[in-house]
């Protein structure tokens, strides 16, 4: 049976996920290592080799996060493959975006952002926080776009400010019952590839608004947040 405490990242092939792996790998957590693309395997392999150098063990899911059954799928391939029985945190850090007018929004573009965005990190926290260990975490990635509105992101905005809003219920719900926290991260512009295909003058009122620097953050910068609420 595993011993060390173990973190379940989602969209953690990449980017914010990478970094938030590799930091809570740094304070000793074994990383399952959640992904959906078959084209992220090498970058989720080669992340799983510097997890190993860091003397912690590694563990790559690949499946579908718009699926029903994902939250299922993910909590099952983590007991088994750690054989454990426990779990101690959980990143909803997976998400996509996409520019659609409000007038010209498609139905496929708003049940995509919501199945993945939204609905997914629902389903693996009614599957997973049943199996976390008292003081685990859930920790989710929000964005500023919740809340500083921006012409084309309206979906992503309402799933951003729905993670924000389960986050409150998560929260009150597993709190005195079981032990666990519930936090999200307000992330502002970040260099990713989820922003790179977006005009930078976008950006220009969101660091206007930065208060520790006048900058795009980089997923470093998010993933000490993640540590210090893990």
């Amino acid at each position: 049976m595993s011993q060390s405490q173990i973190a379940v990242i989602t969209g953690g092939s990449r980017g914010i996920g990478a970094a938030v792996a590799l930091t809570l790998a740094s304070k000793g957590m074994d990383i399952a290592i959640v992904y959906t693309s078959q084209s992220s395997t090498p970058q989720a392999e080669e992340l799983s080799k510097q997890i190993t150098a860091l003397g912690r063990r590694a563990l790559l899911v690949r499946t579908d996060l718009s699926a029903a059954d994902c939250g299922v799928v993910v909590r099952d391939a983590v007991l088994k493959g750690f054989q454990t029985e426990k779990i101690d945190v959980l990143v909803n850090n997976a998400g996509i975006t996409g520019i659609q007018d409000s007038l010209s929004i498609e139905l496929d573009h708003y049940v995509n952002l919501m199945n993945i965005n939204l609905r997914a990190p629902m389903l693996l926290v009614q599957a997973i926080a049943p199996h976390m260990n008292r003081g685990g975490r859930i920790i989710s990635m929000s964005s500023v776009l919740a809340h500083e509105p921006v012409p084309g992101y309206d979906v992503y905005a309402v799933t951003k400010s729905g993670i924000e809003a389960l986050t409150r219920q998560w929260a009150i719900t597993f709190g005195k019952s079981a032990g666990l926290t519930a936090n999200a991260i307000v992330c502002g512009a970040v260099e990713t590839d989820i922003i790179k295909d977006v005009p930078r003058e976008l950006f220009k009122t969101i660091m206007e608004k930065t208060a520790a620097d006048y900058r795009i953050g980089t997923t470093d910068d998010i993933a000490q947040v993640a540590a210090f609420f893990g």
